[in-house]
Order: C-alpha cells, then sequence, then structure tokens
C-alpha cells in the first residue's frame, strides 16, 4: 500500500493479478497536488504510471518501474458552477458520478444513466472519471457521453494547467497532450436546453460495449436545433459524428433521416472487428444504438 502523502515508497514483487495477468510495481509515489505529480512523473525512469482507481492494474500485464498514485491530489468530487458548468474531479469514481445529484442534471440525466452502466458496482467503485476517459480502447462508456456534452478536460502540464476539448484529445491527442500530462477534471458546459441518451449493444448486460452511441437533442437561441451524436465501442477512438450532426440541422429529426443519419455517422467511422465482433456486425450494432439514441433523445415515437 502507498505510504504518506509525498512519501516515496519501495514496492519489493508488489502486484496486481487476474488470471495469467499480473501487474508487477517496483516504486509507489504519492503526490499531493496535481504539480507535485508532474514532477513526479517527469522525475521517473522506466515505465511510469499515473494510478488512482487501479483497475487499469488488472490488464496491463507488464512489469512498472513507478506508479504515481493519485489518491491525495484533490481532483474528486462533483460540484456545479454558478454559470451551470459541471466540474468532475478526474480522480472521482464511477460510482460517485452515478449518485450524483449535479450528474442527474445533465440533459436529462443521461451522465449519471451511463456512469451507473459501466460495468458492475465494484468496478464503478473503483474506476475513475478521468481513467474511463484515457483507457478508451478497452472499451468504456463514458467518452461518447462526454464527447456529445461537449466537455473540456483541465489539464496539468508542467508549464502549468490548460483546457483541452475532449474532442481534440481524442482527434489530436500528440498536438493538445503530451506524455506526463494530467487530466485534473472534466468540466460539462450548462445543458439545461438539452436532452440526451445512451445506448450501448454488449454480449451482456455488464460487458463492455460492442457498440455504442450518445445523442443530446436540444434548441439553441434562436430556434436553431441543436443535435450531437457520439459513438464509441468501434475499435477507433470515441468521436464526434459531425458529418451526421449536420445533415439532421439541415434535414430535421424523423424516422427516415436519424436512419440514414446513423448509417452516416457509423460509415465514416469505420468499426473494426476483433475477438468480440466482426467489423460488420459492429457496423450494424452501431447504427442500431444510433437509431435508438436520437430517436429517444428526440422524442421520437418508434
Amino acid at each position: 500500500m502507498p505510504g504518506p502523502p509525498g512519501v516515496f515508497c519501495k514496492v519489493v514483487n508488489g502486484s496486481v493479478n487476474k488470471g495469467n495477468t499480473m501487474s508487477t510495481i517496483r516504486e509507489v509515489i504519492r503526490p499531493v497536488s496535481p504539480e507535485e505529480a508532474v514532477r513526479a512523473y517527469a522525475g521517473s525512469s522506466g515505465t511510469v504510471l499515473y494510478i488512482s482507481g487501479g483497475t487499469i492494474l488488472v490488464h496491463a500485464g507488464a512489469e512498472i518501474d513507478t506508479a504515481v498514485d493519485l489518491c491525495a491530489i484533490g481532483a474528486r468530487g462533483v460540484s456545479t458552477e454558478p454559470d451551470g458548468t459541471v466540474v468532475i474531479g478526474a480522480c472521482t469514481p464511477i460510482a460517485d458520478l452515478a449518485r450524483s445529484g449535479e450528474a442527474e442534471a445533465v440533459a436529462g440525466g443521461i451522465l449519471s444513466r451511463a456512469a451507473g452502466r459501466v460495468a458492475n458496482h465494484t468496478i464503478r467503485n473503483l474506476a475513475t472519471v478521468g481513467g474511463n476517459l484515457v483507457a478508451w480502447h478497452f472499451p468504456t462508456d463514458m467518452p461518447p457521453v462526454l464527447l456529445a456534452l461537449d466537455a473540456i478536460l483541465r489539464v496539468q502540464t508542467s508549464e502549468g494547467a490548460k483546457d483541452v476539448a475532449l474532442d481534440a484529445f481524442y482527434t489530436r491527442r500528440r498536438e493538445v497532450f503530451r506524455r506526463g500530462d494530467l487530466i485534473i477534471d472534466v468540466r460539462v458546459p450548462p445543458s439545461s436546453r438539452l436532452m440526451g441518451v445512451f445506448h450501448k449493444v454488449g454480449r451482456k448486460r455488464l460487458d463492455v460495449a460492442i457498440a455504442s452511441a450518445a445523442a443530446i437533442v436540444g434548441e439553441l437561441e434562436g430556434g436553431m436545433p441543436d443535435v450531437r451524436l457520439a459513438l464509441g465501442g468501434l475499435g477507433v477512438a470515441p468521436l464526434r459524428a459531425r458529418d451526421a450532426e449536420a445533415y439532421l440541422v439541415e434535414n430535421g429529426l424523423d424516422a427516415v433521416t436519424v436512419r440514414r443519419a446513423a448509417g452516416i455517422a457509423v460509415d465514416v467511422a469505420g468499426p473494426r472487428g476483433d475477438r468480440r465482433a466482426t467489423a460488420d456486425y459492429r457496423h450494424a450494432a452501431a447504427v442500431a444504438a444510433a437509431v435508438r439514441a436520437l430517436t429517444e433523445a428526440a422524442g421520437l415515437e418508434g
């Protein structure tokens, strides 16, 4: 176990294992601030990993020279700022997000409902919001929801803190997020005029997504429609389906346009096959998830 904040701890043959997967950690550092965490990462050699909930260690299956434990840096909790922005600490457990009244108020409850569908209660009590965004390749449920909500990441770098759009984090990662940078919190803009719905397709209820979709529908100032669609679980990075969004804004939402938009979105994404699903099956599952999410968010029948 990590020692008191700021203490460098040597872990002799420390390991986390599940089945044939094992991660060995040689050293644990427990900083007390984001700035100290980034300095600790930069000052360590070999394989270095930020950890908070630690669920990623089950899958790492590698020797880790240094683990930077983020539990004491203060990046935890959900709050609402005066302008309505919801701020989620990156170290907030998914279970806390699922139970949060602030999250429940976001776009018809999409944020808290999606959090409640992540894995099982044991994982939700450990896994964190920040880790869920970084480990999208598992694949996780929060990225498409937060993409559709236009979330902004507050990132600690060696030069100071900066804001990074979540969309840019997935599409231009190397430009906006360098090795050793640390997500401090996630900021969700006000969403009182929006309705959001999240759907995923898995082999069973607690499974990670074979395909998932988050749809947000509302109205901008002046009566212009606000339609957003994000996809996840496709074997590629989570993405905003902007071509499909533009199509729906131009043509309106009905049963026909929603299905066409879903097809546009998934074709652009280009789902990949793997041991869990073929590319063709994943394509069909993603279209179905997108149609259902858009239909319910728009209040359409069928």
